[in-house]
């Protein structure tokens, strides 16, 4: 029977506290075990019994929601009444039946408790143990998720809660005036610590709202907001994603023009809107801010924080200046901020050494506000801290030059490609983004993977389908745009994309997902018997385009396609598209390898592949191979009605590089030139043959203005003195953007030797560390160009020779080529001036360049470009972007770029 709202003085929940403890007296002996677990979902109940057993000088242990699965259900409530020494369990009428098949299970109703007769309580005194402990006594336990094993129960003390409550009070400045919200259960440290026992501490009145009507539908968290004056709340992440969608689609008024009468939602009184349990989204934060500043809400209220049941919820918060500072700092996730009073924090590096700011390491915490001891689990607690005391949380981050703190992921989930460590959140906040028909909304989970014999982690993708589950269509069209947006954020395709029942997909009652718990079923065989399912319906799917291969050349490339690109399932036809199929770089120099080999095809050009992605068209390019001629542009994206994009490339001379970054752009063609001499043919002799060749190039595939140039490196020079002699012919060019490359640089060009191309190379193409790269080199250039090679391809990972289908041969002609494009700029020096240049750079380059930190990279070199642009306001513009020389366009610092880029493409008109 639903109960309707109830109001209840502090002064009434006290006197009703200590009556439900005189029941609770009957039922348990404080000496032999004072530890009641609370097992019940309703808000009201959970209160009320907490400050009972409180009151009754019993330690109350919050259940967490338990599995629908019957098996795991049972599997977990046995834990945690093993772990407990089987506590008293007080529950409700509906669910009693979760412990129906566990033994020995001392359990009362709490319409058992409260029919207890009057009479039998009379002996007992009205004035209980229940207040009557000392600061260090544990005071509340509170279970972990216990995902990757069996729960652990954080002991809270009396002193540890006191600190929180005060040390939140006073980062926050609340007051008695203050009106606290939560939805969250009393389960969780969001609901209990931060709001529940922070109100109380205070005096102030709080609401509790039940958490289905919340998430079924987010705007009443506003109204209610709006309704009661509340001040401080809190919500995750996916709940302001949720909220910023839902409310942009509700006042839809608001995009003519016609904002919402205040009288519907007044959002004045809001001053924190405290955000934790998992990264915050800038976007996300920036979105929400701009739409309930319309409402009355103030410039900074969502406070993203950092916070664990181990340390009472938020104990570290940014209260002053989100999502402006990372706005300024081109973040993709939310600066965390400072400490409240009663901790502190540090980083580490693996070593046990402390990092220097603005290094990724290890968080540590320590403090009064932090936990002592995991209960009943000696083991846990030992683990879980540093010989000098200090709490390993298990997050990675860093401290900025501020102070501050910024998380990067946790460093279980972190999925580390070839190298290079992608943040599993990043990745599904990429797919939430995308708005995927099929794809219910924060139900989506990504984690890491290594399949057998993979020399590399791949990325796993569950989602909640929309859908109905029997129909194929839908399945694999979600599947293909999922695989889409991993590709476009990571740059390599998902090794599985599941569609996965609600069952499997269980929130906490935090709102979050268990990645660790899904992740575990996944590799525990959980969902093979779905696997199988998902399998069988799609291959009832065809797309209406469909079309079998016809000959030899199609069947060689159908079947590597269905091999390396097959994340749907659904069966590939010489109708589909390389690219729309999701390929990556790499996946691209596995299929060129594979049809050499199977075709008998000496050398395939991999501009061929890009030239034609449609497999008919490559079946048939692949059939003329030997009259293949150079040709400088490579078409990385041909659709769109905005103006197209041409990008130089590096001293490399290769295209591969672009490849991610040409997936941002959907709407706009995107064409690479590539440096002549991978194919037999001649190399480059100077900087003027090349920007001829190229511009000849350009505009035979746009004869007319205006132009887009995005230089890389050394591309910057071609983009230089393309810009230079289009706009001295009267075209327009509306964007020339160079990336991490000063314009005097003759004198590093001529410092380069075939030995140093060819380590550079080694290390772009992840053969070898940029680190040892640049320590070898002295050694290396003692050795023969053969043993060069040789010492190279012995120490490189096997798979990525293979990967790449690279031989010594054609390192060494790489090599060459790369030397040859350093010789055409040892005489060249910058001169004239261009309308306009936008200019992105990163940290020094490492070598021979003398600046050890970006700002003398950037004053000493960089800010040489300002004489070559026609002087006026906003003609020349700089930016600093993330990673480094090698990663700047890379994953995971691509988002980042991708957000500044953007921005000069709109300030230039494009």
């Amino acid at each position: 029977m639903e109960r309707g709202p109830v109001v209840l003085s502090y002064n009434t929940l006290s006197r009703t506290a200590d009556e439900r403890a005189l029941h609770l007296h009957s039922h348990f002996n404080i000496e032999e075990n004072n530890i009641i677990l609370l097992h019940m979902h309703d808000h009201y109940l959970s209160i009320l019994y907490f400050w009972a057993i409180i009151a009754a000088g019993g330690i109350p242990c919050m259940s967490t929601q338990v599995s629908k699965d019957g098996v795991q259900r049972e599997k977990r409530l046995a834990s945690i009444l093993k772990l407990l020494h089987n506590p008293l369990v007080i529950t409700t009428d509906d669910l009693k039946t979760d412990f129906a098949d566990l033994d020995n299970v001392r359990l009362v109703t709490l319409t058992e408790l409260e029919a207890t007769p009057t009479s039998r309580l009379d002996n007992k005194g009205a004035r209980l143990g229940g207040y009557q402990k000392c600061h260090d006594d544990v005071a509340v336990l509170m279970l972990t998720s216990g995902s990757t094993g069996d729960p652990k129960a954080v002991a809270l003390t009396h002193n540890q809660i006191l600190h929180a409550v005060v040390g939140k009070s006073m980062l926050h400045h609340t007051t008695e005036d203050d009106v606290f919200m939560s939805w969250t259960g009393l389960d969780h440290v969001a609901n209990l610590t931060e709001v529940h026992l922070h109100a109380m501490s205070l005096g102030a009145n709080q609401i509790h709202l039940p958490a289905s009507m919340v998430l079924e539908e987010p705007m009443i968290f506003l109204e209610k907001a709006s309704k009661h004056k509340v001040s401080y709340a809190f919500a995750p992440n996916f709940f302001l994603a949720s909220l910023a969608s839902t409310r942009s689609t509700k006042y839809n008024s608001e995009e003519r023009g016609q904002l919402p009468k205040k009288a519907v939602v007044d959002l004045s009184n809001l001053r924190a809107l405290i955000s934790g349990g998992e990264s915050n989204v800038v976007q996300t934060c920036n979105t929400l801010t701009s739409l309930l500043q319309h409402l009355g809400a103030p410039e900074c209220f969502i406070r993203p924080g950092f916070g664990m049941t181990e340390t009472c919820a938020g104990s570290i918060y940014n209260a002053i200046d989100c999502p402006a500072y990372d706005i300024g700092r081109n973040a993709e996730f939310a600066c965390l901020g400072d400490c409240i009073p009663g901790i502190e924090f540090r980083i580490c590096r693996q070593d046990g050494s402390v990092a220097p700011d603005d290094e990724v390491g290890d968080m540590q915490v320590r403090g009064e506000v932090v936990f002592k001891c995991y209960y009943n689990d000696k083991c846990s607690t030992v683990k879980s801290f540093t010989e000098d005391g200090w709490f390993k949380t298990g997050d990675r981050g860093f401290k900025d030059l501020k102070g501050r703190l910024h998380l990067t992921g946790r460093d279980k989930d972190s999925v580390i490609i070839h190298g290079v460590n992608h943040h599993p959140q990043a990745i599904e906040t990429a797919i939430e983004l995308a708005k995927i028909p099929g794809v219910t909304p924060s139900f989506v989970v990504a984690f890491a993977h290594r399949p057998a014999k993979s020399e590399t982690e791949s990325v796993v993708v569950a989602y909640l389908p929309s859908y109905n589950i029997p129909e194929p269509i839908p399945r694999v069209e979600a599947a293909a745009s999922i695989c889409k947006s991993v590709v476009t954020h990571c740059g390599v395709r998902p090794y599985k994309i599941l569609p996965l029942d609600e069952r499997f997909l269980q929130k906490s009652s935090l709102g979050k997902l268990s990645r660790s718990t899904i992740r575990k079923a996944f590799e525990d065989g959980v969902y093979d018997n779905l696997m199988k399912l998902d399998e069988a319906l799609v291959a009832c799917y065809k797309d209406d385009d469909f079309e079998p291969a016809a000959n030899r050349t199609e069947f060689a490339i159908v079947e590597a396609c269905n091999s390396l690109l097959n994340t749907t399932g659904a069966e590939i036809g010489i109708n589909n598209d390389l690219f729309k199929l999701g390929i990556s770089s790499i996946d691209l120099l596995k299929l060129r390898l594979h049809l050499q080999c199977n075709l008998n095809i000496s050398e395939i050009p991999i501009t061929v592949f890009f030239s034609n992605p449609v497999i008919r068209d490559l079946a048939k390019a692949l059939e003329d191979i030997q009259k293949h001629t150079y040709e400088p542009v490579v078409v990385l994206q041909a659709s769109g009605d905005k103006t197209p994009l041409f990008l130089l490339h590096p001293g490399t001379g290769e295209v591969l590089i672009f490849m991610n970054l040409a997936r941002h752009f959907p709407d706009r063609p995107i064409y690479a030139l590539r440096a002549r001499g991978f194919d037999n043919e001649p190399f480059f002799t100077s900087l003027s043959e090349l920007v001829t060749t190229y511009h000849a190039a350009i505009k035979k595939i746009q004869p007319h203005g205006p132009y887009a140039f995005l230089g890389y490196s050394f591309g910057s020079f071609a983009a230089f003195e393309l810009t230079k002699l289009l706009e001295a012919s009267g075209d327009e060019v509306k964007l020339l953007a160079t990336l991490d490359q000063a314009p005097y640089q003759k004198e590093r060009a001529r410092a380069y030797d075939w030995t140093e191309v060819c380590m550079t190379i080694s290390f772009f193409l992840s053969l070898i560390t940029e680190d040892f790269a640049y320590k070898a080199i002295p050694a290396f250039r003692l050795l023969s160009h053969s043993q060069v090679l040789d010492t190279i391809f012995n120490i490189a990972p096997s798979h990525r020779i293979q990967e790449l289908g690279l031989t010594k041969e054609k390192l060494d002609n790489w090599a060459n080529l790369a030397l040859s494009l350093k010789k055409c700029v040892w005489d060249w020096e910058p001169s004239g001036v261009v309308s306009k240049m936008d200019v992105f750079y990163t940290g020094p380059l490492v070598g021979r360049v003398p600046a050890k930190t970006t700002e003398e990279w950037f004053d000493g070199f960089i800010s040489k470009w300002e004489p070559f642009v026609r002087e006026g306001e906003g003609n020349v513009t700089w930016t600093e972007v993330g990673g480094t020389h090698r990663t700047m366009i890379q994953p995971p610092h691509l988002g980042g770029f991708m957000r500044v880029f953007r921005k000069v493409l709109e300030a230039r008109g494009l």
